[in-house]
């Protein structure tokens, strides 16, 4: 829940600040945040006992905050600006957050029946790390704008398909290395412009 309450706060930041290197940093800074903490709530409430069918629906909607609602935000903040762009980040957006949605109602109907080792479809914080690292990568490599519109759509679909994708392994561990350094780029980016 601790996530959820951190992804309405960059999400209030977002929309009241213009900074936008600013917004970046913050934005990323919160998903890196948002990561950790998702990963250990699970356990943490296990090993206490305090697991129950409502903090698993908690934790569901704390990832639609986190890892979809806060990077779209994010996006159409950093964008949306551009008349030409206007209509397609709302579409991609809309689409984003309501695959976000189906993936994980998805997860939490089918929770008993599913693979110990793989996720069906790639889960929602991935998804949310590879829409902030495909900003990031747009802002290094000067993509098109539209570009992060087809991504996000792509990621969208990914998120809803029926692809295993590994709990552990290769799974987590590059966004052990990818979490850091776009931390990093976009110290180095707010701090250029300030």
């Amino acid at each position: 829940m601790s996530s959820a309450l951190l992804a309405l706060f960059t999400s209030t930041q977002l929309l009241l600040v213009d900074d936008l290197s600013y917004l970046g940093m913050l934005s990323i800074l919160a998903l890196t945040a948002c990561l950790i903490l998702d990963r250990i709530d699970g356990p943490l409430a296990r090993k206490w006992g305090t697991s129950s069918p409502m903090g698993a629906q908690l934790d569901s909607f704390a990832d639609l905050l986190a890892f979809a609602v806060m990077p779209s935000l994010f996006l159409v903040r950093a964008f949306g600006g551009s008349a030409q762009f206007d209509s397609l980040f709302i579409l991609s957006c809309l689409a984003y957050n309501a695959t976000a949605i189906w993936r994980l109602a998805r997860f939490n109907v089918a929770s008993n029946d599913h693979d110990a080792n793989y996720f069906t479809g790639i889960p929602t914080p991935v998804a949310g790390g590879a829409l902030l690292a495909s900003y990031t990568v747009q802002q290094i490599l000067n993509w098109p704008i539209w570009s992060l519109c087809v991504l996000q759509i792509i990621i969208a679909g990914f998120m809803v398909s029926r692809l295993p994708y590994p709990k552990r392994g290769w799974g987590l561990y590059p966004w052990l290395i990818l979490c850091p350094l776009m931390l990093i780029i976009s110290i180095m980016r707010y701090l250029q412009t300030h």
